[in-house]
């Protein structure tokens, strides 16, 4: 599951660049590295608790009810 969150994370959320903010403003307080880091696991992160949430909500169907959908 991590692993294809990180797929999508790289694929379809921009991978490790930080949304709405200016790196280089925070050269002096850490390295860049550091923030890509961070935001590339907080947008991970939010990925697999999104496939949590999604296969705790919807209905697990069996075989049988699957059949009788057709």
């Amino acid at each position: 599951m991590l692993l294809n969150s990180a797929v999508y994370v790289i694929f379809f959320l921009g991978g490790w660049l930080v949304p709405f903010l200016k790196i280089k403003y925070f050269y002096l307080i850490v390295s860049k590295e550091f923030i890509y880091i961070f935001f590339f696991n907080c947008k991970l992160i939010f990925i697999a608790i999104l496939f949590i949430l999604v296969r705790a909500i919807l209905p697990r169907y069996r075989f049988d009810q699957l059949m009788d959908i057709c």
